[in-house]
């Protein structure tokens, strides 16, 4: 979970600074934060998805 939080929070932070600051975000950042993201979004599908299939599976090793 914190390396979630990390992948989350680094993106926003650089983000939000950037437009504060009225300064333009680099290519090579924004690759960066893509790259975080979609770290991000994949480790929440990965979790949900082993998370599911283990219920699923204790449920029916339940009922069986």
């Amino acid at each position: 979970m914190i390396l979630l939080i990390a992948l989350v929070g680094w993106p926003s932070s650089v983000f939000l600074w950037h437009r504060g600051a009225h300064i333009p975000i680099s290519a090579m950042t924004k690759a960066a934060i893509a790259a975080c993201l979609g770290t991000a979004v994949a480790m929440s599908l990965a979790t949900w998805w082993f998370g599911m299939r283990s219920g699923v599976a204790a449920l029916e090793e339940m009922g069986g």
